[in-house]
């Protein structure tokens, strides 16, 4: 079952926060999104605009959202930088440091390691 953050999606419905919302790039995050493993939680449609909207302001994309097996963090790659993203606690997806969660950070060294 896919989550959705309530406060999220009433401010939307009221038009308080507006999403970035081309076609295209939603297309392109939810094959993303599509990861081969199975967590017991999933990146919500709203989440991958959310994020895909915290780039788009600065003029970037996201190159890959990737999904951890850690509850509302997800990891996105913007060039050849990696950032943590904790989602579906605020209105909004927030930037975290690794350095504070360093399970999320092993795992994603170790998921690196598999594709080179």
């Amino acid at each position: 079952m896919e989550r959705q953050n309530p406060l999220t999606s009433a401010l939307q419905s009221m038009g308080i926060i507006s999403l970035y919302d081309n076609e295209n790039e939603l297309e392109h995050l939810k094959a993303i999104k599509e990861l081969e493993h199975e967590y017991s939680w999933k990146v919500s449609e709203l989440d991958l605009k959310l994020i895909n909207g915290y780039y788009h302001s600065d003029g970037l994309k996201a190159d890959e959202v990737l999904q951890t097996p850690f509850e509302n963090y997800c990891v996105t790659k913007i060039g050849d930088k990696y950032e943590l993203f904790k989602i579906g606690c605020s209105y909004r997806p927030v930037v975290v440091p690794f350095k504070e969660n360093l399970e999320i950070k092993q795992w994603l060294e170790e998921k690196l390691e598999h594709v080179v």
